[in-house]
């Protein structure tokens, strides 16, 4: 059985995965930080790493300095050592994304 949500966003109930594009792909990769509801995830071009927009994403607008615990603990970049299921990151030369790659999968 497979929900598709956004046509981005998928979660198949016979083999619990996460997977997703961008924010999703953020969404997807601090599950796997904060739960163990998933078996696995994939990641495209997404932002790993809150702290590299410190004025503020999605719905938070306070500053990275106005609220450090909230951007510490919504970055999967700073959670990567609590991800213990196998994650597939995708990224390209096209990508809006590209920068924050290398680096989170070093740390993974």
């Amino acid at each position: 059985m497979r929900i598709d949500m956004c046509s981005s966003v998928c979660v198949t109930c016979v083999c619990v995965r996460a997977c997703a594009c961008a924010t999703g792909a953020f969404m997807a990769t601090n599950l796997l930080a904060h739960s163990r509801l998933f078996q696995a995830g994939i990641g495209r071009s997404g932002a790993y790493n809150r702290l590299l927009t410190p004025f503020g994403f999605q719905s938070e607008e306070r500053t990275l300095w106005e609220a450090p615990e909230v951007y510490m603990k919504m970055s999967p970049f700073a959670n990567a050592d609590k991800i213990d299921a196998p994650l597939l990151l995708l990224h390209g030369a096209e990508d809006n994304n590209p920068g924050t790659t290398r680096v989170f999968v070093r740390t993974v």
